[in-house]
């Protein structure tokens, strides 16, 4: 019971985003870890057209009592990796919708990203959809293969999403 507390009273809390979280807020004494993972599939356009890439991603959540989030992102193809960090206030970037949801919607040129994450007890259930802009006629997104590079995909589909809490 006294977990469910601490999850529920850190969900509950809004605030604005602050980027450059440190390693201290994953140690934060009654921090709550939501461990989030799921595949990204696309096709590609441009460059070099290649359907049915597939790239695995997790992000870790930390909810510290203080209202702070952090966010330890990864993503792997094969031999390839990708990782980083970043901390905000609740209340932008993740926001708290309802009674134990938390939400995310990021905006792109083209696309739009958006995280639900739905917490019952020391279960959730985690959901992520990527959708194209009104007009915009394909999906924008950096390329592991070429960092500091954005590919054009005709097809970006989130899949397999896997919610734990720690």
């Amino acid at each position: 019971m006294a977990r469910r507390l601490k999850i529920s009273v850190a969900l509950l809390f809004s605030g604005c985003l602050m980027l450059g979280a440190d390693r201290s807020l994953a140690q934060t004494a009654g921090a709550t870890k939501i461990h989030l993972s799921w595949v990204d599939s696309f096709d590609r356009i441009e460059p070099e057209p290649l359907n049915g890439i597939v790239l695995a991603k997790a992000m870790t959540l930390t909810l510290s009592d203080n209202k702070q989030v952090a966010e330890q992102h990864r993503a792997s193809a094969g031999q390839l990796q990708w990782g980083w960090k970043i901390g905000s206030t609740l209340g932008q970037g993740w926001k708290v919708v309802g009674p134990n949801v938390l939400s995310r919607t990021d905006s792109f040129p083209n696309n739009i990203t958006s995280w639900k994450v739905v917490v019952s007890g020391q279960t959730c259930v985690f959901t992520i959809s990527h959708s194209l802009k009104a007009g915009a006629k394909y999906f924008v997104t950096p390329m592991i293969s070429r960092p500091g590079r954005a590919g054009h995909y005709s097809r970006l589909e989130a899949t397999q999403p896997r919610c734990a809490i720690e």
